[in-house]
């Protein structure tokens, strides 16, 4: 499915949906990007807080490795309650 630039629907009188696609996902969120890219850069060379606390963001690299592991494999990786990851024995 192609993403759209917002969730707004134009229906002309056959029922077609009317709308610009947006050409890919940066295009799409560039704004938040940039926002969050100088929040970060703020945050080293002025010492203003961080936009996101450092463990939300190990958490997110921790996640984002176990899903590029799992495309990799085509195997699940599976996690606790508590995030750990656990080990799972393939037949």
């Amino acid at each position: 499915m192609t993403p759209r630039r917002n969730r707004v629907e134009l229906c002309d009188s056959d029922g077609f949906v009317k709308v610009e696609p947006t050409p890919g996902w940066y295009d799409r969120y560039e704004a938040a990007f940039v926002t969050e890219a100088r929040s970060w850069v703020d945050a080293l060379m002025d010492g203003d807080p961080m936009p996101i606390p450092v463990r939300d963001a190990l958490t997110s690299l921790t996640i984002a490795e176990a899903l590029q592991e799992s495309l990799k494999t085509g195997q699940k990786v599976m996690f606790d309650k508590k995030g750990q990851r656990v080990e799972t024995v393939v037949a």
